[in-house]
């Protein structure tokens, strides 16, 4: 009875550390997400990526839509921004990046000749989601600017983000202008 009892309690044992791991895996799993997502809206661009991205622009403002607007079709969409976002998101929120231009950062400092790196990266998690704050580094002709960035995340049921706000893209996209 008393190994019967051992066995029951090992079992319970590893059960609970097994639940315990499997949650905090989850939350290390959403947290790399969040940082993945932040890294993908600050990355630089490679040449074919900024080849793709003004072909699309270049379609978009012939497009019956008006000028200027992006199409709606996904499959005109750069694959570029497809992997560094889609996987990430929901489909209404990977919309809301496309929508909101939320990726411009990196072609806007691709156009002026800026590499961007972000050294300085902390990941929160709050009752809401996740708050990211950053320091993104501008370099240019060996002269380097640096802007404080702050990204709010909320994840699905599914583990997806559902929402992103960049809290102040205007104090980084002031130093490309």
């Amino acid at each position: 009875m008393k190994r019967k009892l051992q066995t029951v309690l090992t079992c319970c044992l590893f059960i609970v550390m097994g639940i315990a791991l499997i949650g905090c895996s989850g939350s290390e799993s959403s947290q790399g997400k969040v940082l993945e997502l932040y890294q993908n809206l600050f990355a630089g661009l490679s040449e074919e990526e900024y080849a793709d991205y003004q072909e699309w622009q270049s379609s978009a403002q012939t497009a019956e839509e008006g000028l200027g607007m992006v199409s709606a079709e996904p499959e005109a969409v750069p694959s570029w921004l497809k992997e560094r976002f889609e996987s990430l998101t929901t489909p209404d929120c990977f919309n809301n990046i496309l929508e909101q231009s939320l990726f411009i950062f990196p072609v806007s400092a691709y156009e002026k000749g800026y590499t961007v790196d972000t050294p300085k990266t902390k990941v929160t998690q709050t009752d809401s989601g996740y708050e990211i704050t950053g320091t993104l580094i501008l370099k240019k002709d060996g002269s380097e600017q640096q802007a404080d960035v702050s990204v709010s995340v909320q994840l699905n049921e599914e583990g997806r983000i559902s929402f992103l706000r960049i809290n102040n893209l205007s104090d980084a996209t002031t130093l490309l202008a």
